[in-house]
């Protein structure tokens, strides 16, 4: 019976490995240009990026009612936004939002 454990342990433990090591260089990563802003994103080993004239980019940081739900922090232009930086501290998300304002400026 113990042996029967110890291999579920095993797969349990090796399937938590290959997850952790699938998702070990996810990042989001913003390039602003003379000429556009780029999010790029990679999640899972997959590659994503959406790009937005630089001159027409906003910032958009939607916070919530509810205390216990955090803001949403979005980047966009034209009526189609793309939310970013979804797994950092609420803090950080001010702070970068605020950063992302200044350098959008005209």
């Amino acid at each position: 019976m113990v042996l029967l454990f110890a291999g579920l342990e095993v797969v349990v433990i090796g399937a938590l490995c290959a997850w952790l090591y699938r998702h070990l260089d996810d990042a989001e990563q913003v390039v602003i240009d003379a000429e556009r802003v780029r999010l790029i994103r990679r999640i899972g080993g997959r590659e994503s990026h959406d790009d937005f004239p630089r001159y027409w980019a906003r910032v958009a940081l939607d916070r919530s009612q509810d205390e216990h739900r955090p803001s949403r922090l979005q980047i966009g232009s034209h009526g189609r936004f793309v939310s970013l930086a979804e797994y950092i501290n609420e803090g950080d998300r001010l702070v970068l939002a605020e950063q992302l304002r200044k350098v959008l400026q005209p």
